[in-house]
């Protein structure tokens, strides 16, 4: 910021502290006065758009700073300003086209290309925004601000090797990046290097203690280390619950209308209502909800709506971009909207929006696990919903929500995209081996599950392993996970590590294999569900409650209780004896979509009407009726 016409560079400087100081209120009043005398002074109208972005009120940073760039095109400064208001507010179009602009007056601003770059993160565009960063290193010496952003793009690669070398060049740079650290952090958790990767997110907590987003990020990895005890990652899970919602006023009186039977009003808050795994399992529970009974509102933090949005828009009653909102604002939104029950599908997965709940502003809130699994440790939050193979009685302990709403039903369904390709003959019977394979993320492979697997193989002579996901396909990352296996004896060769992309070719690449094996203590969800589509028989160990039991949850509706192991010894027998069977593989897997469809996880409009009948018991609960 430098001083213009009419107004001195003291008094500029005095404005200039006072917003860095964060005195916000002082440096509004002291600009909106000079702005009196210098209408016309673009630094003023940059430092006010900045201001309000600061508080954000994103329509009127867009306002104040789109003022500034007009009055100072030449400025790059001032319009990467505008083009991050604009990129808060969810307009991506139009933040790329002002960074774009920018880049043409200062093509060497290497800022310009990390927010391109991270325009391009929003949109899923991986490639491109690790270009937008090459394109910033080539312009000077590489800045903390670009490498992290480098690492993020690798990360979503699958090139974790190649992200963990270029955050930790950032955090060189700059000990203090709260950004680079929490996403190490991600990284080396999805390199199975839980101790560090733990120490780096509670490092980046004490960077921003205030900041719940990277303390949600600590919880999501902690599920997966394989040595903490359920206890244990519950006790954190309640104390994020006491220090990130500590201070907040307490919620008003709900004016709801108290009529138990009336049409109730649900409003389901999720990041991921585009093309998400998320919302193909949301898609047929919207589609199915009777609309005589409950008007659906979707409140989404979507920063790039896609044809899934357009479809989930076309279904429910009202769509709400929640994108750019402060928690406090979503919250008196949702209050403003009267929603009678309102419903999480996030937990503590990127983007959710987890402290507008702990403004308690619907009368019953509720968290339903498809999204991320297990409590959210809310106690705003009245119950999770799930059934009773995820969450046997007696776990209550293990949740923060006030009650575990069971189900009446299995709590999941499924309908398979129309793409999926049929199902072929068991691949053994042409290839004179058991193919076993794993098709999810790196970051469930931790020593347990590695010791066993191979123990697997070493137990069916022949037999190969098929571990299918991006990281995977990276060769960096590839060689530090057949290092692993090859601790255990098992050579490269009967490692199978690969990428199929786009979508279609991975669920073609189960007709390659005869086995899934499901990680553990943190077991697979989607995969699991495709693999059985497609087939495969799935093998899980029933561990520790709600993520260690997704495998069971899925198997029990299909009366595949065999395919269920209580610890990891039983878990490797019946894999092998499995593996022994061919016959056997060959007859489940021919009538394996007979069986998925006359299950409940083949009947969404069932699970729609169960879930309604637990709203209304719940709605009911709370009229007092």
């Amino acid at each position: 910021m430098s001083p213009a016409p009419k107004v001195s560079a003291e008094i500029f400087q005095q404005l200039a502290g006072l917003f860095h100081r964060g005195d916000l209120s002082a440096a509004d009043a002291l600009a909106r006065r000079l702005l009196i005398h210098a209408p016309e002074n673009s630094d003023l109208w940059n430092v006010l758009g900045l201001i309000a972005l600061r508080r954000g009120e994103l329509g009127l940073a867009v306002e104040r700073l789109g003022e500034a760039a007009r009055l100072a095109p030449g400025d790059a400064g001032v319009q990467g300003n505008l083009g991050a208001a604009l990129r808060a507010g969810g307009d991506l179009d139009g933040a790329e086209a002002v960074y774009r602009r920018a880049l043409a007056v200062a093509p060497g601003l290497q800022a310009l290309h990390a927010n391109l770059a991270n325009v391009e993160l929003d949109r899923r565009r991986l490639r491109e925004a690790e270009a937008c960063v090459r394109e910033g290193l080539k312009c000077g010496p590489p800045t903390a601000s670009l490498l992290t952003t480098l690492g993020i793009a690798l990360n979503l690669q699958g090139r974790l090797v190649e992200a963990a070398e270029a955050l930790r060049g950032a955090l060189t740079l700059n000990p203090g990046d709260y950004d680079a650290c929490r996403n190490l952090g991600s990284t080396l958790a999805g390199m199975a290097q839980y101790e560090e990767a733990e120490d780096l997110h509670r490092r980046g907590m004490t960077l921003r203690p205030d900041n719940a987003a990277g303390y949600s990020s600590l919880l999501f990895n902690l599920n997966y280390h394989p040595d903490l005890s359920a206890e244990a990652i519950a006790a954190e899970y309640r104390r994020f619950d006491q220090t990130q919602t500590a201070g907040l006023p307490p919620p008003a009186p709900h004016a709801n209308d108290r009529a138990p039977d009336r049409r109730l009003r649900v409003g389901y808050v999720s990041p991921d209502f585009s093309d998400h795994v998320v919302a193909g399992f949301m898609l047929p529970i919207l589609a199915a909800h009777d609309k005589d009974q409950v008007e659906i509102i979707a409140y989404a933090e979507v920063r790039s709506p896609d044809a899934t949005s357009r479809r989930i828009m076309g279904i429910v009653g009202g769509w709400v971009s929640t994108v750019g909102m402060s928690d406090e604002a979503l919250a008196d939104r949702i209050r403003a909207d009267r929603i009678d029950i309102l419903i999480d599908l996030a937990g503590h997965t990127t983007g959710n929006r987890l402290i507008a709940f702990a403004r308690k502003p619907a009368p019953v809130q509720l968290t339903y696990f498809i999204g991320h699994g297990t409590t959210t440790g809310l106690s705003a939050i009245d119950g999770f919903i799930s059934d009773r193979a995820l969450t046997p009685e007696g776990c209550e302990p293990l949740f923060g929500e006030r009650s575990i709403v069971r189900l009446d039903r299995s709590a999941l369904a499924y309908v398979a995209a129309p793409q999926m390709p049929d199902v072929v003959p068991t691949p053994a019977m042409a290839n004179g081996y058991v193919t076993f394979g794993y098709f999810g993320r790196s970051v469930r492979l931790n020593e347990r599950v590695i010791a066993a697997w191979s123990a697997i193989l070493a137990g069916t002579p022949g037999s190969r392993l098929m571990l299918n996901y991006a990281s995977f396909g990276d060769p960096a990352t590839a060689a530090l996970f057949a290092e692993r296996f090859a601790r255990y004896g098992v050579a490269r060769e009967r490692l199978d590590l690969v990428f199929t992309s786009p979508q279609p070719a991975t669920w073609a690449a189960y007709g390659r294999v005869d086995i899934a094996l499901d990680p553990f203590p943190h077991n697979a969800g989607t995969t699991t569900i495709e693999a059985l589509w497609m087939g495969v028989p799935v093998l899980t160990l029933a561990g520790r409650p709600s993520v260690g039991r997704m495998g069971a949850m899925i198997l029990e509706p299909l009366s595949l209780h065999d395919w269920i192991a209580p610890d990891v010894d039983a878990y490797a027998a019946k894999a092998v004896a499995a593996a022994g069977d061919i016959a056997g593989l060959a007859a489940l897997r021919v009538g394996m979509r007979e069986r998925f469809l006359a299950s409940p996880l083949g009947d969404a409009p069932g699970l729609a009407r169960s879930m309604e009948r637990a709203y209304r018991a719940l709605w009911r609960r709370w009229c007092g009726a």
